[in-house]
């Protein structure tokens, strides 16, 4: 898949830049961020705005009844699909079924979709295949359900949207994901200087989108760093007001709340269970519907990064 071939370029130039950092080869304060930078990370935050582009897509051909745009638009998104079930085996178990959840919900609306339309087309032995696929999928929704429970029960210290700062690199960044604990590998920990973890790898680990302020621009590699809990800290009174930019917040978030965080969009809370949770800032009239958000299949979605 010409993606993955891309996002795999991608990987071996930062790891490259990575452990150069940590040799002290062309140390700068703007290197920061790459000290706990995550290709892995990076790649699946960009396969899920590959599956956000072709769904809305796919949604859009169906109910155009453009059937055979939606065919391969379908072939691609199973593409998709399979990249990123095979990026998530590498993550654990733990982290895996939480993605499961919304993936299947997914695949169980489509497949509604298909059916009733294959009833009204009285091609009712199409509608009875696609009958038998919803059971199986409904299936897989509970057992998926189930497994994610020990996910959802981890309590987080920060949250979707939140501006954070690192304590000891002191760059800014926003929070765009989490993990139970550190889904990398051994040799990404040790180059991530894992001794000075006090709590270890079994802490939760968060997606922080490194303000672009703190690396360089001419870095070919889009910069997400992988953060354990621990590392972080909630702004001071005097850097409250400063914002955060990086080349994905427009497609993660809706905007800033009233108290200078980021509002999660719709398919972001989505993928982490989370609700929608609006802050005002003083005088702002919360009837005020400030950031009203794209409905399924429609054109507001965002589109994904091209190849």
């Amino acid at each position: 898949m010409r993606a993955t071939r891309a996002l795999g370029g991608v990987r071996r130039r930062g790891e490259v830049r990575r452990k150069s950092f940590w040799k002290g080869e062309g140390r700068t304060e703007r290197d920061a961020p790459m000290r706990e930078h995550s290709t892995r990370a990076n790649e699946e935050l960009l396969l899920f705005f590959f599956q956000m582009d072709v769904g809305t897509r796919l949604q859009r051909a169906l109910n155009n009844e453009q059937y055979e745009v939606a065919k391969q638009l379908r072939a691609r998104r199973d593409q998709i699909d399979e990249a990123m079930e095979q990026l998530l085996e590498t993550k654990g178990s733990r982290s895996k079924n939480r993605t499961d959840v919304t993936d299947v919900a997914a695949e169980g609306l489509r497949l509604r979709t298909e059916l009733q339309r294959c009833i009204d087309e009285e091609r009712y032995e199409d509608a009875a295949k696609a009958r038998d696929k919803l059971k199986e999928v409904e299936s897989a929704l509970h057992i998926a359900s189930e497994a994610s429970r020990s996910y959802a029960e981890t309590e987080y210290g920060f949250t979707l949207g939140q501006v954070v700062y690192h304590r000891d690199a002191g760059y800014r960044g926003v929070v765009c994901g989490m993990d139970p604990n550190c889904c990398e590998s051994e040799a990404w920990m040790d180059s991530a200087d894992r001794a000075s973890w006090t709590r270890g790898p079994d802490q939760p680990f968060y997606l922080v989108l490194a303000d672009t302020a703190f690396w360089e621009s001419d870095n070919e590699t889009i910069v997400v760093a992988y953060v354990p809990e621990e590392k972080l800290r909630t702004p001071v009174a005097e850097e409250e007001a400063k914002t955060v930019d990086h080349p994905y917040t427009y497609l993660l978030f809706l905007g800033p709340d009233g108290q200078g965080d980021f509002v999660p969009s719709r398919r972001l809370r989505e993928r982490y269970n989370v609700a929608r949770k609006d802050v005002y800032s003083d005088g702002e009239d919360e009837d005020e519907d400030v950031s009203d958000e794209p409905d399924p299949g429609t054109d507001d979605e965002p589109d994904a990064p091209s190849n």
